[in-house]
């Protein structure tokens, strides 16, 4: 899909097998700096990759042809900086949808032997503000979902924050940067972050999200997929211990596939139950020793347990075209056999660009649970 077979600059998309398309505006795909399309630099561009990850600031990198007519004769198009520059916004749309907005934080030169010569810049979105700041504090009385609101309160950000877990006598801060720390504080109740379209930094627990899933077809926008249930790493219990100063007495909390009881559906069978089954019973430790009572200790060993649970199945989508997502969003994979398909969560998106296979998407996708055999 070469950029030059559409004029007006704006990249095809192709249409979804069996789902209802939308508006035509969702059917293109622009660039924007500060704002303002680009329409020039989008017919410029070489090559494209965007990433999400759970809790890890957004990137862009795009490569651009840099040479062209300049004041009456050939030149360099764009080291000038007056387009493409440090702190610029980067926008990648998709008719009324964002797939990456974020800051230009890096300008590269490229000299390709017999090639004309190439800018490239990489961007991050607003999360990355977080790795540069760290420092050292501490907190009394609060939740995690209070230093994820407070962290977002210090970087000027709007906090929109689905947690739940229990009150700490003390949380603190020891040196790390500030995404260090609030990834800490999100790992400790099996949440995760993102920078939402509104720019707000959004924390949720909910596997899957509350959007409806993406669905992804065989025979329709899923070109290829491997996926794989894998036992090792599965636990059928874990014990969490910690050490409360005040009491000067240890707290446990053990923490078994009840856990995941609301997120196995009937007929299915979990990575734990298979393992059990076929292995045997197998216990795992981890240690909390900053824990000062039990109800985080038991909150420990849950976390602990459903991280491992939810890696049981885990597969790479690979689609015909760019889809909007991000992960913690549901993926319904259908067409694939009764072992694999049904719901996913999402835990990282690539969308790709290049001038000979035009845009494309892979979805990293996991869950906790095995379909029955047909």
């Amino acid at each position: 899909m070469a950029l030059s077979s559409t004029p007006s600059g704006a990249l095809p998309v192709k249409p979804q097998a069996g789902v209802i398309p939308a508006p035509a505006a969702v059917s293109t795909i622009r660039l924007k700096i500060d704002g303002r399309e680009a329409n020039d630099l989008q017919a410029a561009l070489i090559d494209c990759v965007i990433e999400h990850r759970r809790s890890t600031p957004s990137t862009c990198t795009a490569t651009f042809s840099n040479w062209g007519p300049v004041g009456g004769s050939a030149g360099f198009l764009y080291f000038n900086r007056q387009l493409l520059d440090f702190g610029k916004t980067f926008t990648v749309t998709i008719g009324l949808g964002v797939l990456f907005h974020g800051r230009i934080v890096a300008l590269e030169g490229e000299f390709p032997e017999g090639a004309p010569p190439r800018i490239r810049v990489t961007c991050e979105d607003a999360l990355a503000a977080l790795w540069e700041r760290n420092g050292f504090r501490s907190f009394a009385d609060v939740s995690d979902a209070d230093v994820v609101r407070r962290v977002a309160t210090d970087h000027e950000l709007t906090a929109q924050i689905t947690m739940n877990g229990p009150t700490r006598k003390v949380i603190a801060q020891a040196g790390e940067s500030d995404l260090e720390f609030l990834r800490a504080r999100l790992q400790a109740v099996g949440a995760y972050c993102w920078i939402d379209a509104a720019g707000r930094l959004c924390a949720a627990q909910e596997p899957g999200g509350r959007e409806a899933a993406v669905v992804l077809d065989e025979g329709g926008a899923l070109r290829e997929l491997r996926v794989q249930a894998d036992v090792r790493g599965q636990s059928t219990r874990v014990q969490a211990r910690g050490w409360n100063v005040a009491d000067k007495a240890a707290t446990s909390g053990i923490a078994d596939r009840t856990a995941m009881a609301g997120e196995i559906p009937a007929r299915t069978s979990s990575g734990a139950a298979i393992r059990e089954t076929a292995f045997g019973t197998v216990d795992r430790f981890t240690g909390e020793p900053t824990v000062v009572a039990a109800v985080e200790t038991q909150s420990a060993a849950a976390v602990a347990f459903a991280d491992r649970a939810r890696s049981f199945v885990r597969g790479v989508a690979q689609l015909t075209e760019v889809r909007e997502a991000l992960p913690g969003r549901s993926a319904e994979l259908r067409g694939v056999g009764p072992l694999f398909s049904g719901l996913y969560r999402i835990e990282r998106v690539t969308h790709r660009f290049d001038t000979t296979a035009g845009w494309r998407s892979t979805f990293t996708l996991e869950r906790p649970w095995l379909g029955a055999p047909a």
